[in-house]
């Protein structure tokens, strides 16, 4: 009798744990929603066509730690006709944007002992809504590669599409405020005539300490989705698991939210 119960302890305390690692350690991506303000203008940045996007943003913390966000920057793709991913856009904070801007030709390694206060400061399992600046580059010669499908795509979905995103957020979290660098790809729901952004799904896709260099962090998740990922046939890369009914009302209820003016 003795081995049975000691085989099921040690099967209760590996569930419990692994259920403790998923639900408090291991580190969920937010919900978010952004919603960009009036018509973007275009202009000669730094030598590219860039522009000021003021966006209205929320995001859910479902951790059970506290994220202070201190930098973040994305990669927009679209697909070809054959499913490989073409870098369209670039998204950045408006201090981050600064930093490479006036540091064009070394990498770039934010300071993560400095005192400069957070971009976004997000308590655990709770939400959070902010307004901000962020700055976006197109590549229009890249657009072109996608244009067909993406006006297919467009035509198919009403104005709405499917849109792969990369990103590298550069956080502190915890009380002790550790510094850690989040790799992540995203699927969103592009509404391409009220310039609204819905996060579908997210997938962590390193997470490490300290806070990276970050051309080089940027560039090593660009060539893993340009080379790695393909698109299917709505336009992401990650499986969509079934939301839960209480995931629906929270993310309707985001959208509606944004709609007020």
């Amino acid at each position: 009798m003795v081995a049975p119960s000691v085989i099921w302890t040690c099967l209760a305390l590996v569930s419990g744990s692994t259920l403790f690692v998923q639900n408090f350690l291991k580190p969920r991506p937010p919900i978010y929603s952004l919603k960009v303000r009036g018509l973007p203008v275009f202009s000669q940045l730094h030598g590219r066509l860039s522009t000021k996007l003021r966006t209205d943003i929320m995001l859910h913390n479902d951790n059970y730690l506290k994220m202070d966000v201190h930098a973040i920057i994305f990669d927009i793709f679209y697909m070809g006709w054959d499913g490989t991913l073409q870098l369209i856009a670039n998204i950045k904070d408006e201090n981050l944007a600064q930093h490479l801007w006036s540091n064009d030709t070394v990498p770039v390694r934010l300071d993560s002992s400095s005192s400069t206060p957070a971009l976004w400061e997000i308590a655990p399992k709770s939400s959070f809504e902010s307004s901000g600046d962020f700055f976006l580059t197109c590549f229009f010669s890249r657009i072109w590669a996608t244009f067909s499908r993406l006006l297919w795509s467009l035509f198919q979905g009403g104005g709405s599409i499917l849109v792969p995103m990369t990103g590298v957020a550069y956080i502190k979290a915890s009380a002790q405020r550790a510094p850690v660098t989040i790799s992540i790809i995203c699927d969103n729901q592009l509404h391409a005539f009220s310039m609204h952004v819905q996060g579908v799904e997210c997938s962590l896709k390193n997470l490490q300490p300290g806070w990276s260099d970050v051309q080089g962090t940027v560039n090593d998740l660009r060539q893993y989705a340009t080379t790695k990922l393909k698109a299917n046939a709505t336009g992401g890369v990650l499986q969509h698991p079934k939301v839960s009914w209480g995931e629906t009302i929270r993310r309707f209820a985001f959208e509606e939210i944004l709609q007020i003016p």
